[in-house]
């Protein structure tokens, strides 16, 4: 399979699960890569949004501490995962936040 280099968009086109007993025995994900290397970025949303974005971005790169264990988000399309886990400690626990739901889908 070809990889597009620079900015992506992945488009799928069908995905199929076959489920038995519970557990996932086939998968298939048909889609492709697009290279947006030939567009650019909208000025006025850039503009509308930057101060927004630098914000964020500000937020999301302070450091809150040092996970020791290799954790994956794509377990977490399954079901209970340590990613989630984490996320709701840090929710929960460091800021202080009310509650926070974290949903998976599950047929």
């Amino acid at each position: 399979m070809k990889v597009a280099q620079g900015p992506l968009i992945f488009l799928l086109h069908m995905l199929f699960f076959e489920i038995e007993s519970g557990e996932v025995k086939r998968l298939s994900i048909d889609g492709e890569s697009i290279s947006m290397s030939d567009y650019s970025a909208d000025s006025d949303f850039i503009e509308k949004f930057r101060d927004d974005y630098i914000a964020v971005r500000n937020f999301t790169n302070k450091k809150v501490g040092v996970l020791m264990n290799d954790i994956s988000t794509r377990d977490s399309y399954f079901g209970s995962s340590a990613f989630i886990d984490m996320i709701h400690t840090l929710t929960t626990g460091y800021y202080r936040c009310p509650g926070i739901i974290c949903c998976t889908t599950c047929f």
